[in-house]
């Protein structure tokens, strides 16, 4: 479910400009390519790891 969120969401282009990037807590561009490798394992019927450092990322980018 989390994996269609983020999917429906917009994928990995959630992590191109973030606010959270620019401050220097995350490197967007890596949150960015996690996301796609597990959108792309998570379509192709694997179980892939690290959603919660994705989603996690996600949610304080929307809470700022």
């Amino acid at each position: 479910m989390m994996w269609e969120s983020l999917d429906a969401l917009g994928g990995a282009a959630l992590f191109d400009g973030m606010e959270i990037a620019d401050r220097g807590w995350v490197d967007g561009a890596r949150l960015g390519r996690m996301c796609s490798n597990a959108l792309e394992k998570y379509r192709s019927g694997g179980d892939p790891s690290g959603p919660w450092v994705v989603w996690n990322a996600y949610a304080i980018e929307t809470w700022l």
